[in-house]
């Protein structure tokens, strides 16, 4: 969980409006591999948000690569995180 005073100087968080929206990213393990991360869904359910993502892993390639994935979230959707 990202908010503004996080993201200074961060240009991957540039697009995001911190008055209103907040940012979730997923990292992944830094790997040789390259990986394709797909969600599949993020839903408020009761006090939670569940977040479902899916990783395809790809072929071995020669430098190391840390994927990850930014979402920007509308703050009136709030509650614990949970990953599915």
């Amino acid at each position: 969980y990202f908010d503004k005073s996080s993201s200074q100087g961060n240009k991957a968080l540039e697009g995001i409006d911190f008055s209103s929206q907040y940012a979730i990213v997923l990292i992944g393990k830094a790997t040789k591999k390259f990986n394709n991360y797909s969600i599949n869904h993020l839903q408020v359910k009761g006090s939670k948000i569940e977040l479902s993502y899916h990783v395809e892993e790809g072929e071995k390639q020669e430098e190391t690569q840390q994927p990850f994935v930014i979402l920007a979230v509308d703050k009136k959707y709030q509650g614990e995180i949970v990953l599915d």
